[in-house]
């Protein structure tokens, strides 16, 4: 199972970007009731823990007005497989497989299906 560092993504669509980490990277989504014209899920790992679990808003609604941003990475063991993945279920790579520099790891930027970009990373490369 895969987690993340940061709780807040925000997206054109909240329900496909939902949808989309519950599938690539098994994570519990459950839309929430918010104030009028706001959707929003919350998120958090299928064994109940909340970790740094956190929320999945849309860009445009009363409450706010924004860009679709998301400011993660998220750990995977194989970075290709999570990049063959991701793509089978609409999303595109913006980033390929890098190292990151005094043997941090490596990384990838994908955007997923709702407009968002976000990282995958791992210690170790795929090769």
């Amino acid at each position: 199972m895969s987690k993340i560092v940061h709780t807040e993504i925000v997206s054109t669509n909240a329900k496909a970007t939902a949808d989309f980490v519950a599938k690539m990277f098994g994570w519990k989504v459950q839309q929430m009731t918010m104030p009028a014209g706001m959707e929003y899920y919350m998120w958090n790992y299928p064994d109940g823990t909340m970790g740094t679990g956190g929320g999945i808003g849309n860009t445009s609604s009363e409450h706010r007005e924004t860009s679709p941003h998301i400011n993660i990475f998220v750990d995977v063991e194989n970075i290709a497989a999570a990049i063959e993945k991701a793509k089978s279920m609409g999303a595109s790579l913006v980033t390929p497989e890098t190292e990151i520099p005094d043997g941090m790891g490596y990384f990838a930027v994908l955007s997923e299906p709702g407009g968002c970009v976000l990282g995958i990373w791992s210690q170790k490369p795929s090769k």
